[in-house]
């Protein structure tokens, strides 16, 4: 079975940027990627992403993210879950921090053409970010399963994702550096 966008998958995706592919053998095309940047561009949260898991379940969870380059994620460690991206277009910086909120190293990802790192494996749990360098960045995270929103720590210093004041400013310290 190859998987494809249903009727109902898109206009769930349409409601949360989150739509399920899955199924024995899953292949994932460039006219699907485009729709992952198109639900980015027009998700409220400016991201999307394709399950590629069963279910919430699922002992791994594998998914393909788009973030437009206004999108923010906050700062966060996993509880004991590893995580990895490998990148499939455009470019992320991975930082990470210390328990002050000092980046103590930034990990510049993209296309191995263009000088970049693309795969990256993050095995403790650390204050991490994720921030867009590119218009659309479209990535590979894999991670254990199953979800559970518990095990996952947000650090005081670090704004939340809806004050949009706070997030500019902070987001102000750490500049592209290429």
């Amino acid at each position: 079975m190859t998987a494809a966008l249903d009727p109902a998958a898109l206009a769930q995706a349409k409601r949360n940027a989150v739509v399920r592919l899955h199924g024995d053998v899953v292949k994932v095309t460039a006219f699907q990627l485009d729709e992952l940047r198109a639900l980015a561009a027009g998700s409220p949260l400016q991201r999307a992403r394709y399950c590629l898991h069963a279910s919430d379940d699922a002992a791994i969870h594998e998914m393909i993210i788009a973030l437009t380059q206004h999108c923010y994620i906050r700062p966060h460690r996993h509880l004991n879950k590893p995580e990895s991206f490998s990148i499939l277009d455009g470019a992320l910086d991975v930082l990470l921090f210390d328990d002050a909120g000092r980046e103590t190293e930034r990990i510049e990802m993209g296309l191995v053409a263009a000088g970049k790192v693309a795969f990256y494996r993050l095995g403790t749990s650390r204050w991490h970010a994720v921030i867009p360098r590119s218009d659309t960045v479209v990535y590979c995270e894999t991670t254990p399963g199953p979800f559970d929103p518990t095990g996952t720590a947000y650090p005081a210093w670090a704004p939340a994702e809806d004050d949009a004041a706070d997030v500019a400013a902070f987001l102000e310290r750490f500049p592209a550096l290429t």
